[in-house]
C-alpha cells in the first residue's frame, strides 16, 4: 500500500504526542551536544534564539539530512551507485485497469541503470520519477523538465501512461543520495532510518524499512534504560541487526541493477515471488530466509556464460561482490 507522507507523518507525530511525548514545533536542531564523547542532548534554534535541551539518549531521525552523521563525519558515499532522480506528482496518469491499477509500476529505460517509477499516492495523484546515472543527466544538456519528458518517450508503455498527465507540483531533483555511516550507534546516541543509510529509492520501501528499524531501536533503548547503561556497547546489538538487513537489501539492489529484467522474471515466479515481496518490503534481516538471492546470482552467471542469451546485452558493470 502507499501513503501520503505528509498525512502519515502527522498521524505518527500526533500519536507520539498522545502517548506522552513532548512535541516542540517550529524548532530546528542545529547540533547534538556531547560531553566527554557521550551525547547529552541537542541544541535547538527557535527563531533567533538557541536553546540547549538535555536528554538521556539522542536518536537521530533527520532522514537524509543526516545531522549527526555529518556532524561527526561518519558519512561515506556509496562506491558503486551514483544515481540521479527527477520526480514530481501528477494527475490523470493512466494507471491501467483492474486490480493492478493501484500497484507500483516500474518502467525500464534504455540508458545506464535507467528506470522510472509510477506510485499511486491518492486516487487522483500519482508520483512519477525517472532514475539514471548522474552522468546521463549531465551529458543530456537538458533542463529538468526536458530531461524528464525525453525519458518518458524512451518507453512506449511509460509514454502511454503519461500522455494525459498534468503535473501538480514542482519537479524535485535528487542526487548523491547513496550513502552509509561508519557506525549507527555511539555513547548516548543512535541513528535510525535514512539518517543511518540510504541506497536507492528503487522500490519505495523507505517507510517500511524505517519503521522496522525504529522498532528495533526502541527495543534496544528500552533495554539500555532497564540496565542503566546507554553506552555504545549496550546499543551495539541494534547496529548489528540493522546492518544484517542493510546487507541483504544492498545485495538485492546490486542484483537488480546488474540485470534489470531479472526482477520481472523472478517476481512472476511462483517459487520465489513471496521472497521477492519480502525483500521489497525491507523486512528481511537474515539472508538465509531469501534463497532467491542465490537463484538470482545463478541466473546472472548463466547469462554471462552464454554467448547468445537474450539478456546478454542488458548486463551492466555493477559488481556483485
Amino acid at each position: 500500500y502507499h501513503v501520503d507522507r505528509s498525512r502519515f507523518d502527522l498521524l505518527l507525530l500526533k500519536h507520539a504526542e498522545g502517548l506522552g511525548s513532548d512535541v516542540c514545533q517550529g524548532a530546528q536542531v542545529s547540533k547534538v551536544l556531547f560531553d566527554n564523547g557521550r551525547a547529552r542532548g541537542v541544541q535547538l534554534r527557535i527563531g533567533k534564539k538557541h536553546v540547549d535541551l538535555s536528554g538521556s539518549i539522542v536518536v537521530d531521525a533527520t532522514g537524509r539530512n543526516a545531522l549527526l552523521g555529518r556532524q561527526l563525519r561518519l558519512k561515506k558515499t556509496d562506491p558503486i551507485f551514483d544515481q540521479f532522480a527527477v520526480h514530481a506528482w501528477f494527475e490523470n496518469v493512466e494507471r491501467g485497469e483492474g486490480p493492478t491499477a493501484d500497484y507500483i509500476h516500474i518502467y525500464f529505460l534504455p540508458v545506464e541503470r535507467g528506470w522510472a517509477w509510477q506510485i499511486p499516492i491518492t486516487e487522483e495523484i500519482t508520483s512519477v520519477g525517472v532514475v539514471a546515472e548522474k552522468e546521463v543527466f549531465k551529458k543530456s544538456g537538458l533542463d529538468v523538465e526536458g530531461y524528464f519528458k525525453t525519458h518518458i518517450e524512451h518507453n512506449p508503455e511509460f509514454a502511454c501512461a503519461m500522455r494525459s498527465a498534468r503535473r501538480v507540483n514542482e519537479f524535485k531533483r535528487e542526487g548523491d543520495y547513496s550513502y552509509s555511516m561508519n557506525k549507527f550507534v555511539g555513547d548516548g546516541y543512535l541513528l535510525v532510518g535514512d539518517a543511518g543509510r540510504f541506497v536507492d529509492p528503487i522500490f519505495s520501501s523507505g517507510v517500511s524499512v524505517a519503521l522496522s528499524g525504529a522498532k528495533f531501536a526502541a527495543e534496544q533503548i528500552s533495554h539500555a534504560f532497564e540496565v542503566g547503561d546507554v553506552s555504545e556497547s549496550t546499543l551495539k546489538p541494534y547496529e548489528r541487526k540493522l546492518r544484517s538487513g542493510v546487507d541483504v537489501w544492498y545485495e538485492f539492489i546490486r542484483l537488480y541493477y546488474k540485470l534489470l529484467p531479472l526482477f520481472t522474471y523472478f517476481i512472476q515466479s511462483k517459487q520465489h515471488r513471496m521472497e521477492v515481496l519480502q525483500l521489497l518490503q525491507g523486512e528481511v534481516y537474515d539472508r538465509e530466509e531469501v534463497p532467491v538471492l542465490d537463484a538470482m546470482r545463478k541466473f546472472i552467471e548463466s547469462v554471462e556464460s552464454s554467448g547468445d542469451h537474450m539478456f546478454k546485452k542488458q548486463l551492466s558493470d555493477v559488481p556483485l561482490d
